[in-house]
């Protein structure tokens, strides 16, 4: 997963072919370097720091930690085989692609309220919100939508 840093923190994530246990994420002191607080046994592959939660992509499922501490929150699993790309907040959802379809998470809860795939066919690789948009890319098109539960863009 990418670096991630905020609120006088760094977020590393760190996997290992060698070891479950050497799988997790870190919350380091930029300064110093030292662990502020650790969550191990899950291989991050892509992490988002939003609404004030740290969310997880461990490509079988979502994790919801809090920053400060590193406690979990909750553990969404996608119910599906392994795989995931990079994972986007926007508008109270996050927006994970796997295993080339789109899932929607209710960022509160964790409930996957809606999945679903490019409409010809391919998949999809990257998302990401802005413009009161959701963008999709998948490997032949780029998609725009209205953010889940609303029927247009919002403002």
């Amino acid at each position: 997963m990418r670096l991630i840093s905020d609120n006088n923190r760094v977020y590393v994530g760190f996997t290992s072919n060698q070891s479950s246990n050497a799988h997790g994420i870190f919350a380091l002191n930029p300064h110093s370097g030292s662990v502020i607080w650790q969550f191990r046994g899950i291989p991050p592959r892509s992490a988002v720091l939003a609404d004030g939660y740290l969310y997880v992509d461990d490509g079988l499922g979502l994790l919801k930690l809090n920053p400060i501490n590193g406690n979990r929150i909750w553990y969404s699993d996608y119910e599906s085989a392994y795989g995931g790309l990079p994972i986007f907040y926007g508008y109270g959802h996050i927006y994970a692609t796997h295993n080339g379809e789109i899932k929607i998470l209710n960022a509160e809860t964790g409930e996957i309220v809606h999945r679903f795939s490019p409409p010809d066919g391919s998949y999809f690789w990257l998302v990401t919100a802005a413009h009161g948009r959701i963008f999709a890319q998948s490997n032949r098109h780029l998609y725009a939508y209205a953010p889940w539960g609303h029927t247009e863009p919002i403002p």
